[in-house]
């Protein structure tokens, strides 16, 4: 019986019905917390008392359930997670693949200054029906949500706030339907938006006194629908490229719309995108030039293992033809302008002029798309990672052209690639999809522009259907039927299925705990939810 007393003192537990518990976590502490998870089954709720805690620890979750605070300010947990292996500044990590849901409390930053890398709240799972919801992040030294694996799930009324510029939440699908890494299998695999298959972002606040920060991140063939929020200085949509991210692809699809994003002082653009396919429209802005711009950083600098688009790479699309090639033989440490008077650059490219085409210096191995031509002169464009674009007398260089770039914005599924070393080495031929955009208000130049460098094009892959949606495109419902509490408090919790496993054991144990005379009335209640949690060890009577 003494064995009984001690698990009752470690967490205090009841019935909500008859086949799930509420496991009260005995205080804020993150040793409490992980004592509450670890006796508490699928379809059970783990609470978090008000008041404050300063965790140095990760608290993880692979189980169904929830986990519930007092509310936004009530329970309040201080971030002093170390930002080394393994904490990285995780606070909460869930790793789980059925349905779980995250609620009603605050993180705030502690003394531990050093920014983290993978989120405050990690989730690296698959499950297909998860909710954070009720989450205010105070100014931590991290993002606020970070996002891996094969995820659907939705993320609402949260409250971000950074004078750090701290990115809200970064969304990949590195493991879409389980296959793969890096993001290859997303890009293999149909867009479907309008679909319930992607993250939901809706109904949140972002704040940034840093200037214009990216509310909503992704890289890694991330999928995610950003509606319904309202942000202050933040930006909607920046996605990485295949590009910067190493080996990591491109974020893949996105529906961005019913956004209100206001900018304190006049900004570029509202959503960045250099990669992928999707929609944005119906937004409200404030001091933005443009609602919407893309780019391709591959046109500039070369990043390891893709190189550049430079119709040189093997997996963007090119017709394999060197237009162009000769000597550079005219100044020494020239920076981008090539001189070759044996040429005329104003028809080079089969009549055509080369600007927009690519020029390699093949001695030096960096590729740039022309930006100007002179009848003997073309010049490159600079680097946008500072990397040198020189010319040395006697240089060699070619003049290609690739399009389109692997991943770039306005494309679709294509051939399925894996390895480290992307495998197999040859055009992925993916399919045309270009970004509709239509019906965003308070822009201040135009609907959206074709970006710093050549491969986007306005027309072809930017979309500017003035007031007309997206031909077929029909959004997915809203609020998002996962969304289906308001408040983050106990009275708001909706608890995930019940699995007909728990029920059935149960049953199987049902007459050990008569043996230990804690059936009937409030006590079976007492014993039945004790017994769910229980770990073998403590099975015995005695």
């Amino acid at each position: 019986m003494r064995k009984w007393l001690t698990l009752i003192a470690l967490v205090s537990v009841s019935c909500n019905n008859a086949s799930a518990a509420t496991i009260n976590a005995a205080d804020t502490s993150a040793a409490a917390v992980q004592t509450a998870i670890k006796f508490a089954s699928d379809g059970d709720t783990v609470t978090i008392p008000a008041g404050t805690g300063s965790w140095t620890t990760t608290v993880t979750c692979s189980k169904s359930i929830v986990i519930q605070g007092a509310g936004i300010d009530q329970t309040i947990i201080t971030d002093n997670v170390p930002r080394t292996k393994p904490n990285f500044g995780i606070v909460f990590s869930f790793t789980g693949s059925g349905t779980w849901r995250l609620t009603g409390f605050t993180i705030k930053y502690g003394t531990v200054t050093d920014m983290g890398s993978h989120g405050s709240i990690n989730v690296p799972g698959s499950s297909h029906a998860f909710r954070i919801d009720h989450v205010k992040f105070n100014d931590v030294y991290n993002r606020g949500i970070e996002t891996t694996g094969d995820l659907w799930g939705v993320i609402d009324h949260c409250t971000f706030i950074t004078s750090r510029g701290a990115v809200g939440i970064q969304i990949g699908h590195f493991s879409w339907q389980g296959v793969g890494s890096h993001g290859d299998n997303s890009w293999a695999q149909p867009t479907n938006l309008g679909t319930s298959q992607f993250i939901f972002v809706e109904d949140n606040t972002y704040n940034s006194t840093a200037g214009v920060q990216d509310f909503v991140d992704g890289i890694g063939g991330s999928r995610y629908v950003v509606r319904h929020n309202t942000t202050i200085n933040g930006s909607i949509g920046g996605g990485h490229g295949t590009d910067s991210g190493g080996r990591e692809r491109s974020v893949r699809a996105f529906e961005i719309y019913n956004n209100t994003m206001n900018a304190t002082s006049l900004f570029p653009m509202a959503s960045y995108m250099r990669g992928g396919t999707g929609v944005i429209y119906s937004n409200t802005l404030t001091n933005f030039q443009y609602a919407a711009q893309g780019a391709s950083y591959r046109d500039v600098d070369s990043f390891a293992p893709w190189g550049a688009c430079n119709g040189i790479s093997p997996w963007d699309t090119t017709n394999g033809v060197t237009y162009v090639s000769g000597t550079h033989n005219r100044g020494n440490g020239v920076a981008l302008v090539l001189t070759d008077t044996t040429k005329n650059f104003t028809t080079a490219a089969a009549g055509r002029s080369c600007v927009n085409f690519s020029v390699t210096n093949v001695t030096q191995g960096w590729s740039s798309v022309i930006a100007s031509v002179t009848t003997t002169t073309a010049t490159a464009t600079a680097s946008n990672y500072n990397v040198a674009h020189n010319w040395k007398t006697g240089d060699s260089y070619q003049i290609r052209h690739a399009n389109p770039c692997l991943d770039q914005v306005g494309r679709g599924a294509g051939l399925l690639l894996s390895g480290s070393s992307p495998t197999p080495s040859g055009p992925v031929n993916q399919a045309s999809e270009p970004v509709y955009v239509w019906n965003n208000t308070g822009y201040t130049i135009a609907q959206c522009a074709s970006g710093m460098w050549a491969s986007v094009k306005l027309g072809r892959d930017f979309m500017d259907n003035g007031m007309t949606p997206k031909p077929g495109y029909t959004p997915y419902t809203y609020p998002h039927p996962l969304a289906v509490g308001t408040g983050g408090s106990a009275a708001d919790v909706q608890h995930p299925p019940t699995p007909k496993k728990l029920k059935l054991r149960w049953r199987a144990r049902k007459q050990h705990l008569k043996t230990i005379g804690l059936t009937g009335g409030s006590g079976e209640c007492l014993a039945k939810c004790v017994d769910i949690a229980t770990p073998r060890e403590f099975t015995s009577a005695t």
